[in-house]
């Protein structure tokens, strides 16, 4: 049998009295760098390969190797070719210049985040923003909170604890990551009461559900699958009516949501943030990073009176965005004040409206 080489492995306080190691500290901390050294000699010893010749130079080219992989950037810019414009492994949504600018002011700069200069007073952080959404989408009021997964979970949890929440056995869904609703509905201290069949639902099941504990009827847009054939499903107008006989609300988690009605670009459908709330749904969630082409954020629009209940809840600061977020948002807003020149200056509206020269134009070079 092979004498093991690791009795042969240095003393990190023999490696630390190397030129090598002196050079290193010049740009990383000692502390760092023995820290770093434990983690490579701890490898080295666990190894199952315990033929390996371990050297000074090897140590030094994995420590060197450990300490540039700290240094490189991330994320890095990538080339997209996966045919996929809001691709979430590569961050989605491109972000408008004027949002990048937006951004680097308020980053380096003190502001106005919570302060209203004209009253000399603090201030509501969200206030512009909310005052940008509602024209926009004609909502009563607006909520925005870090992600569109937070912001199911909040609106669940200050409207529907400790009730019951009607879904469609359709829109009882996961998508990516592992974000499945049902677990949201138990974690937002809610009741999941599934309705109807996994291909068809009709009004009448959701009323022969509701009952006196009953806190909303929750929609799923079904964003990233279809269900096609023998289906058949309520239409939120419907439902709303039904919500108003029984004084619960209507919730819709839109998934992407679009601002604008992207028929006019030959695009395939996609709910209008608008028409949904003209529908009758009292509450809509919908993110910020998808088609309306900004940040990560939760967009939360709908009844005045609802969403001074979700603000309410002790939850909605763990979610509140921070100064750039906010900045980049109402930046990449302000561009839908303008919708003749949305298309040339959003980068998520001006990709999906390419022509097939230009595409293959991209692909050539």
């Amino acid at each position: 049998m092979k004498k093991s080489n690791f009795k042969n492995i240095p003393s990190i306080q023999k490696i630390s009295e190397q030129d090598e190691f002196i050079e290193l500290t010049k740009l990383f901390s000692r502390d760092l760098l023995i820290n770093e050294l434990r983690i490579i000699l701890n490898i080295y010893r666990e190894s199952k390969n315990n033929d390996k010749v371990i050297s000074m130079d090897s140590i030094f080219n994995e420590l060197e190797s450990h300490m540039k992989e700290l240094l490189e950037e991330h994320p890095k810019k990538i080339i997209n070719a996966s045919g996929v414009i809001l691709q979430t492994n590569f961050g989605r949504a491109p972000l408008p210049n004027q949002a990048v600018i937006a951004m680097q002011n308020i980053s380096t700069n003190y502001s106005d985040l919570e302060y209203d200069l004209k009253e000399n007073k603090r201030g509501g952080r969200l206030n512009k923003l909310k005052k940008l959404i509602n024209r926009l989408t004609n909502a009563e009021d607006a909520l925005v909170v870090n992600n569109n997964a937070s912001a199911v979970f909040l609106v669940l949890k200050a409207l529907c604890s400790s009730k019951e929440v009607l879904v469609s056995r359709s829109e009882s869904v996961e998508i990516g990551g592992g974000f499945r609703v049902p677990d949201v509905i138990t974690e937002s201290d809610a009741i999941l009461i599934d309705v109807g069949t996994t291909n068809k639902t009709y009004v009448k099941d959701y009323e022969s559900k509701i009952t006196a504990n009953t806190g909303c009827i929750l929609l799923i847009h079904q964003s990233n699958f279809k269900i096609e054939g023998f289906t058949a499903e309520a239409s939120a107008l419907q439902l709303s009516r039904l919500a108003l006989l029984h004084a619960i609300p209507v919730i819709e988690d839109l998934g992407s949501g679009s601002l604008i009605d992207l028929a006019q670009y030959k695009l395939p459908d996609e709910p209008v943030v608008e028409d949904v709330l003209k529908k009758g749904v009292d509450i809509a969630m919908f993110s910020g990073d998808k088609l309306l082409g900004g940040p990560q954020a939760g967009i939360i629009v709908g009844r005045k009176d609802l969403i001074d209940r979700i603000k309410k809840n002790p939850m909605k600061r763990a979610m509140r965005l921070d100064k750039v977020t906010i900045a980049c948002l109402e930046a990449t807003l302000r561009l839908y004040l303008n919708p003749e020149t949305l298309a040339k200056r959003l980068p998520t509206l001006r990709l999906l409206t390419r022509s097939i020269d230009e595409i293959k134009l991209t692909a050539q070079k």
